[in-house]
Protein backbone atom coordinates (compact mmCIF):
# COMPACT_ATOMS: atom_id res chain seq x y z
CA UNK A 1 0.00 0.00 0.00
CA UNK A 2 2.96 2.45 1.12
CA UNK A 3 4.62 1.91 -2.75
CA UNK A 4 1.53 2.53 -4.71
CA UNK A 5 1.19 6.13 -2.31
CA UNK A 6 4.72 6.64 -2.76
CA UNK A 7 4.67 6.27 -6.55
CA UNK A 8 0.94 8.61 -6.70
CA UNK A 9 3.33 11.06 -5.17
CA UNK A 10 5.66 10.70 -7.76
CA UNK A 11 2.80 10.90 -10.12
CA UNK A 12 1.46 14.29 -8.92
CA UNK A 13 -2.09 11.83 -8.11
CA UNK A 14 -4.28 12.98 -5.72
CA UNK A 15 -1.12 14.76 -3.70
CA UNK A 16 -3.47 16.38 -1.18
CA UNK A 17 -4.81 12.77 -0.84
CA UNK A 18 -1.91 11.02 -0.93
CA UNK A 19 -0.20 13.42 1.57
CA UNK A 20 -2.74 13.06 4.40
CA UNK A 21 -2.98 9.45 4.22
CA UNK A 22 0.81 9.12 4.33
CA UNK A 23 0.90 11.24 7.55
CA UNK A 24 -2.13 8.75 8.84
CA UNK A 25 0.37 5.80 8.07
CA UNK A 26 3.25 7.84 9.70
CA UNK A 27 1.32 8.58 13.24
CA UNK A 28 -0.06 4.47 13.62
CA UNK A 29 2.16 2.66 11.53
CA UNK A 30 5.64 4.12 11.60
CA UNK A 31 7.82 1.18 10.81
CA UNK A 32 5.63 1.09 7.25
CA UNK A 33 6.64 4.69 6.98
CA UNK A 34 10.08 4.56 7.86
CA UNK A 35 10.76 1.86 4.77
CA UNK A 36 10.02 4.74 2.33
CA UNK A 37 9.86 7.56 4.34
CA UNK A 38 13.35 9.44 3.17
CA UNK A 39 11.81 8.83 -0.67
CA UNK A 40 8.55 10.65 1.13
CA UNK A 41 10.68 13.59 2.85
CA UNK A 42 12.66 14.30 -0.16
CA UNK A 43 9.96 14.66 -2.36
CA UNK A 44 8.27 16.56 0.04
CA UNK A 45 11.00 19.26 0.66
CA UNK A 46 12.08 19.35 -3.07
CA UNK A 47 9.18 18.81 -5.15
CA UNK A 48 6.79 20.52 -2.66
CA UNK A 49 8.19 22.57 -0.28
CA UNK A 50 10.92 24.31 -2.20
CA UNK A 51 8.44 25.32 -5.15
CA UNK A 52 8.06 28.68 -6.58
CA UNK A 53 4.03 29.88 -6.66
CA UNK A 54 3.49 30.47 -10.48
CA UNK A 55 0.17 32.35 -9.69
CA UNK A 56 0.20 36.43 -9.35
CA UNK A 57 1.12 37.23 -6.47
CA UNK A 58 -0.78 40.03 -5.79
CA UNK A 59 -3.30 38.19 -3.89
CA UNK A 60 -5.20 39.57 -1.52
CA UNK A 61 -8.27 38.03 0.02
CA UNK A 62 -7.29 35.19 3.37
CA UNK A 63 -9.58 32.53 1.10
CA UNK A 64 -7.19 33.09 -1.87
CA UNK A 65 -4.58 30.81 -1.60
CA UNK A 66 -2.63 29.15 -4.38
CA UNK A 67 -2.76 25.46 -5.38
CA UNK A 68 1.13 24.96 -4.58
CA UNK A 69 0.14 26.50 -0.70
CA UNK A 70 -2.65 24.10 0.02
CA UNK A 71 -0.05 21.12 -0.92
CA UNK A 72 2.91 22.93 0.81
CA UNK A 73 0.34 22.66 4.18
CA UNK A 74 -0.29 19.20 3.66
CA UNK A 75 3.52 18.49 2.98
CA UNK A 76 4.28 20.52 6.70
CA UNK A 77 1.71 18.34 8.07
CA UNK A 78 2.53 14.92 6.97
CA UNK A 79 6.36 15.35 7.71
CA UNK A 80 4.94 16.81 11.40
CA UNK A 81 3.09 13.81 11.88
CA UNK A 82 5.77 11.38 11.33
CA UNK A 83 6.86 13.47 14.26
CA UNK A 84 3.95 12.36 16.55
CA UNK A 85 3.55 8.99 15.88
CA UNK A 86 1.78 7.39 18.52
CA UNK A 87 3.61 5.52 20.19
CA UNK A 88 7.39 5.47 20.87
CA UNK A 89 7.65 9.32 19.55
CA UNK A 90 10.59 10.32 21.47
CA UNK A 91 12.80 7.66 19.92
CA UNK A 92 12.27 9.10 16.97
CA UNK A 93 16.09 10.82 15.26
CA UNK A 94 16.41 13.38 12.84
CA UNK A 95 13.97 16.57 14.61
CA UNK A 96 16.11 19.13 14.12
CA UNK A 97 15.54 19.10 10.35
CA UNK A 98 12.45 19.35 11.18
CA UNK A 99 13.29 22.58 12.99
CA UNK A 100 14.94 24.00 10.43
CA UNK A 101 12.27 23.67 8.02
CA UNK A 102 9.73 26.05 10.44
CA UNK A 103 12.29 28.01 11.36
CA UNK A 104 12.62 29.31 7.42
CA UNK A 105 8.84 28.72 7.10
CA UNK A 106 7.99 31.22 10.11
CA UNK A 107 11.07 33.49 9.32
CA UNK A 108 10.08 33.95 5.46
CA UNK A 109 7.02 32.60 4.70
CA UNK A 110 8.55 30.02 2.62
CA UNK A 111 11.34 27.15 3.18
CA UNK A 112 13.88 29.64 1.87
CA UNK A 113 13.83 33.37 0.85
CA UNK A 114 14.53 32.98 -2.43
CA UNK A 115 11.10 31.20 -3.32
CA UNK A 116 8.87 33.29 -4.64
CA UNK A 117 4.94 33.48 -3.50
CA UNK A 118 2.00 36.00 -2.78
CA UNK A 119 1.62 37.31 0.82
CA UNK A 120 -1.47 35.37 1.07
CA UNK A 121 0.59 32.04 0.46
CA UNK A 122 3.28 33.20 3.22
CA UNK A 123 0.95 33.96 5.78
CA UNK A 124 -0.91 30.77 5.21
CA UNK A 125 2.40 28.85 5.35
CA UNK A 126 3.35 30.61 8.53
CA UNK A 127 0.25 30.02 10.11
CA UNK A 128 0.40 26.29 9.07
CA UNK A 129 4.19 26.39 10.86
CA UNK A 130 3.11 27.90 13.89
CA UNK A 131 0.19 24.99 14.05
CA UNK A 132 2.89 22.24 13.65
CA UNK A 133 5.56 23.78 16.29
CA UNK A 134 2.87 24.19 18.73
CA UNK A 135 1.83 20.10 17.70
CA UNK A 136 5.26 19.13 17.92
CA UNK A 137 5.96 20.60 21.52
CA UNK A 138 3.84 18.66 23.36
CA UNK A 139 6.48 15.85 23.45
CA UNK A 140 9.61 17.47 21.78
CA UNK A 141 8.90 21.15 23.66
CA UNK A 142 12.82 19.99 24.90
CA UNK A 143 14.37 20.08 21.63
CA UNK A 144 12.62 23.07 19.97
CA UNK A 145 14.80 26.29 20.53
CA UNK A 146 13.69 29.22 21.98
CA UNK A 147 13.74 31.17 18.96
CA UNK A 148 11.28 28.95 17.14
CA UNK A 149 8.92 29.57 19.99
CA UNK A 150 9.95 33.11 19.46
CA UNK A 151 8.83 33.32 15.80
CA UNK A 152 5.57 30.96 16.85
CA UNK A 153 4.15 33.79 18.75
CA UNK A 154 5.67 36.11 16.75
CA UNK A 155 3.41 34.97 13.76
CA UNK A 156 0.12 36.51 14.57
CA UNK A 157 1.90 40.15 13.68
CA UNK A 158 2.20 38.48 9.84
CA UNK A 159 -1.22 37.56 9.71
CA UNK A 160 -2.77 40.69 8.48
CA UNK A 161 -6.40 39.18 8.40
CA UNK A 162 -6.47 37.90 11.84
CA UNK A 163 -4.96 40.73 13.16
CA UNK A 164 -8.18 42.76 11.30
CA UNK A 165 -10.85 40.28 12.55
CA UNK A 166 -9.18 40.41 15.98
CA UNK A 167 -9.38 44.06 15.85
CA UNK A 168 -12.82 44.84 14.42
CA UNK A 169 -14.41 41.67 17.11
CA UNK A 170 -12.77 43.72 20.15
CA UNK A 171 -14.25 47.17 18.70
CA UNK A 172 -17.93 45.64 17.89
CA UNK A 173 -17.56 44.00 21.72
CA UNK A 174 -16.40 47.24 22.89
CA UNK A 175 -19.20 49.13 21.72
CA UNK A 176 -21.69 46.33 22.42
CA UNK A 177 -20.25 46.48 26.16
CA UNK A 178 -20.63 50.07 26.30
CA UNK A 179 -24.43 50.61 25.66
Amino acid sequence: YIQRLVDMLEERTNLPTVLQSLGCIAQTAMPVFETRESEIEEFIINKILKSDSKDDHTRASWDDKSDICVLKIYGIKTVVKSYLPVKDALVRPGIDGLLDILRNVLSYGEISKDIKSSSVDKAHLRLASAKAVLRLARLWDHKIPADIFHLTIKTSEHLWAITWIYTHTTYDLRHFLAE
